[in-house]
């Protein structure tokens, strides 16, 4: 699987942000969505949410 989150730029605020920058990345890659909202975020523990988190709002600064 691709990692959608190399191609994100901008801050990641929450949740509904990170999802529409997976779907945004989906669609400008071209691949399918392979997973609802509640598939994607159940499959990413916490910490590791808060690690990317943590992450892209760094980078954005």
């Amino acid at each position: 699987m691709i990692n959608y989150f190399n191609f994100l730029e901008e801050k990641v605020d929450s949740k509904a942000l990170l999802w529409n920058h997976y779907v945004n990345c989906c669609k400008t890659l071209g691949t399918e969505i392979d997973m609802s909202i509640e598939e994607y975020f159940n499959k990413m523990d916490e910490e590791r949410l808060e690690e990317i988190v943590d992450y892209f709002n760094l980078r954005s600064k």
